[in-house]
């Protein structure tokens, strides 16, 4: 799933956040959380984005091309491990895309 977000610096940019994904214990190393991420990041790309952003783990993230947004001055809105909120870089990635992350109002009572 994904939601809308945006990076600002002195513009905004409408980015899309992908939400972490869980897969029961009993289907995990089946593929499913991997043909899932896959998926959302060809489905991503197909729609013309930028860049996908996802707070997750990096030994599961980083196997999709996911790296730590601060190689890219992304900067997380939560105080978490740097390497835990990452970015994928799409086809449409442009270097001025830098900034802080902030999410829609709604995450802020998750």
């Amino acid at each position: 799933m994904f939601s809308y977000i945006h990076l600002v610096n002195r513009e905004t940019f409408q980015m899309i956040g992908l939400a972490p994904i869980a897969v029961h214990p009993n289907f995990q190393n089946k593929g499913i959380g991997s043909n899932l991420v896959n998926n959302a990041i060809n489905k991503a790309n197909g729609l013309g984005e930028a860049l996908v952003i996802v707070l997750g783990h990096p030994q599961f993230y980083s196997r999709f091309g996911f790296k730590p947004s601060s190689n890219f001055d992304i900067k997380s809105p939560f105080s978490v491990p740097e390497e835990n909120f990452m970015v994928n870089i799409l086809n449409n990635y442009l270097s001025k895309y830098k900034g802080e992350v902030v999410y829609p109002e709604a995450f802020q009572s998750v």
